[in-house]
């Protein structure tokens, strides 16, 4: 199954595994002001005290902070600066939750 973010951040999931990638754009200039690409692994999908993530905001972001926090990165995962913050993560599961989401992503 295929699901489909789409919002100032892309992501795309395809059941676990899964990659994703995202563009952060600039509000002020709408050019991306940052890309990668991250492969959603096992690990993306419980959060630091094992409960287990359901929602796509949840688990983006759970990725990044694996990424950046925790050192815990999937093979295909890429770097990124903007997400190293923990506030610009907490701001993308806000666009994503808060955002336009297409398909049956939702469910």
């Amino acid at each position: 199954m295929k699901k489909l973010i789409s919002i100032a951040v892309s992501v795309l999931l395809v059941g676990a595994p899964a990659f994703a990638q995202s563009n952060v754009t600039a509000t002020h200039t709408n050019r991306p002001i940052e890309h990668y690409r991250a492969h959603i692994g096992e690990a993306d999908l419980f959060n630091s005290k094992g409960t287990q993530l359901t929602q796509p905001w949840q688990i983006t972001r759970q990725d990044r902070t694996n990424f950046h926090q925790y050192g815990i990165r999937d093979n295909d995962d890429q770097s990124d600066s903007f997400f190293a913050d923990p506030a610009n993560r907490q701001s993308l599961e806000a666009m994503l939750r808060n955002g336009t989401m297409t398909g049956k992503l939702r469910q």
